[in-house]
């Protein structure tokens, strides 16, 4: 059966037409969505498909990486991530933007940040800012409470641009009095680009906590 990513050939009454297949939403669930070679995305009403064959199947590759060596004299950051753009990038096979960055991901993107300070790096959530809630607000607060309980120096939460200024509001009368920096960062654009901000933002961050 064909997923969304899978290389396929899609034969009509008319053509044959081969493309990336595309998620379809609530309101296309009536269409079969290709990416076609041209980069061009075409919808293709489901009544017309005679059928769909699976040219290649979409594997996602998982990236090695060397473990991570605390340095000596260093102060501790704990980053602590919870979605947005600042984790997204472009997904090149459908040509939509995910939430598809994992935590030690980001470590690899801003690999001079571990210069600065020794980081511990995690995901507490994974969404876009407008689907922040209240419920998620005492989530982060928690773990930010642990953070801090484990003699971290400062704490980096990164952070949707939309609602950041709605977290970070509530944030600061939920954690009063704290003994260090909470910094949320977010990113105008996603950290797959040349052009993002994400580095320069997180390495800030960094900065003004060491």
């Amino acid at each position: 059966m064909a997923e969304p990513g899978d290389i396929v050939k899609i034969v009509t009454e008319k053509e044959e037409l081969e493309g990336v297949l595309l998620p379809s939403s609530r309101f296309d669930s009536d269409v079969v969505i290709i990416k076609l070679k041209n980069g061009y995305n075409l919808a293709i009403r489901k009544e017309n498909v005679r059928k769909i064959d699976v040219l290649e199947h979409y594997q996602k590759k998982k990236a090695r990486r060397e473990a991570y060596r605390e340095k000596p004299g260093k102060p501790k950051i704990a980053i602590l991530h919870t979605g947005g753009t600042i984790t997204s990038k472009v997904d090149y096979r459908t040509g939509g933007g995910i939430a598809g960055f994992t935590a030690e991901e980001m470590l690899d993107i801003v690999p001079e940040i571990k210069d600065i300070a020794n980081i511990r790096s995690r995901g507490i959530t994974k969404m876009q800012s407008e689907m922040m809630r209240f419920s998620y607000y005492n989530i982060i607060a928690e773990e930010i409470r642990k953070e801090v309980e484990q003699g971290v120096d400062g704490v980096i939460v990164s952070h949707g641009t939309d609602t950041m200024h709605y977290t970070s509001a509530a944030l600061s009368f939920m954690l009063e009095d704290l003994p260090v920096p909470v910094i949320l960062v977010g990113a105008q654009r996603s950290s797959d680009r040349g052009s993002t901000d994400s580095r320069l933002n997180l390495m800030n961050a960094a900065y003004f906590i060491a």
